[in-house]
């Protein structure tokens, strides 16, 4: 058996953009394995340092916007208020999120450094290398400060770690896709590999048995 199993490319059920009986309930339950994974401390660790008094901040493929939700809580208990946009492809996700907006990561609708933070949690493994490169173009148009990204680690720790979770209440489409999501997703080196190749070569990146979470300073 590989050290580092294959990259997938086999389609998710959550990227069918029409509605899913269980899409609710799926989005619930990705935020809450993604916050007691430690993608969420992962995430918040990173963002930390960007943010002031007053920071307005973009989250990507934001689904049903628990996470923003609570970044926003964690800012406030220091003080800080924290601004959110929330942009996502699925039309039925964002006619839930009263903040989301329908767009793509690779064509923001927003002006040239009119947002402080672009943040992206759990989208990148839906995208081609391609895309990420497009997207990365796109943030550091718009971002005044900064960019965060938090996405799986393709593993087979991750891998059997899905499997298990799909043992327990999960929906039929978290059984499916949680699994899929760590084999489609990018290791941490072929992710510093487009950001070379997008040209971004001030970034931090750090790394946990399941996620990578990168912070990219702004384009000058």
């Amino acid at each position: 058996m590989a050290w580092i199993p294959r990259r997938s490319q086999s389609a998710e059920l959550l990227d069918d953009l029409t509605e899913h009986p269980e899409l609710a309930a799926n989005l619930a339950e990705m935020a809450w394995l993604y916050r007691l994974s430690g993608g969420y401390r992962l995430g918040w660790r990173l963002l930390q340092p960007l943010l002031q008094n007053q920071t307005t901040m973009l989250d990507l493929g934001a689904g049903n916007g628990q996470i923003g939700r609570w970044l926003q809580t964690a800012s406030k208990q220091q003080g800080q208020l924290l601004h959110m946009l929330s942009l996502d492809l699925n039309q039925t996700i964002v006619s839930s999120n009263q903040q989301a907006v329908v767009g793509a990561g690779q064509t923001l609708p927003f002006a040239d450094r009119s947002l402080d933070i672009v943040f992206c949690a759990q989208m990148l493994h839906h995208c081609t290398s391609a895309e990420i490169i497009a997207l990365l173009h796109e943030a550091q148009r718009v971002a005044r400060r900064g960019i965060v990204l938090v996405d799986l680690q393709r593993s087979w720790l991750g891998y059997w770690g899905a499997r298990l979770a799909g043992l327990g209440p999960l929906t039929s489409l978290g059984k499916h896709d949680g699994p899929l999501s760590v084999l489609r997703a990018w290791r941490s080196n072929e992710i510093q590999a487009m950001l070379h190749e997008a040209g971004i070569h001030q970034y931090q990146i750090k790394q946990t048995p399941i996620y990578w979470g990168l912070a990219i300073e702004p384009a000058v």
